[in-house]
């Protein structure tokens, strides 16, 4: 075979190959943006609804949890194309600012009032980029 045809021959198979793992690939990486936005749920439902015998100081990691779990989903969305992040990224950014806000000698009940409608934004933006990218709720 002459040098050109190998070369063409090699870059066809590359080509196959590829196009043969795409869906896959596709749902593969759905899958792991789906895993991390049901860990942000998870994370936010902490916010919703502390326990009974949980602290202000408590409350405040679980907003830092929020921002561990929004940096899974913000890398993973990377990888597909319909994840849009605005919203989430506003209202993380919304409710990082309300917890900043909350005094350290507030009651649990204030604190959880305060963030309330943050909380809410949040959870209705990781509605949306559920339905967006097709995840089973």
């Amino acid at each position: 075979m002459k040098p050109p045809m190998v070369l063409a021959a090699v870059s066809l198979l590359v080509a196959v190959t590829g196009c043969g793992n795409s869906a896959s690939d596709t749902a593969a990486r759905q899958a792991d943006l789906c895993q991390d936005l049901a860990g942000l749920k998870t994370a936010v439902a902490t916010l919703r609804s502390p326990g009974p015998n949980s602290t202000v100081k408590e409350l405040k990691q679980a907003r830092k949890d929020v921002d561990d779990r929004y940096e899974a989903v913000k890398q993973s969305a990377q990888a597909v194309q319909e994840a849009k992040l605005d919203d989430l990224r506003r209202t993380r950014k919304e409710l990082e600012e309300a917890v900043k806000k909350i005094p350290d000698q507030a009651t649990l009940a204030q604190a959880s009032a305060s963030i309330k409608d943050e909380v809410a934004a949040l959870d209705a933006a990781l509605v949306q980029l559920n339905t967006t990218v097709k995840c089973n709720p």
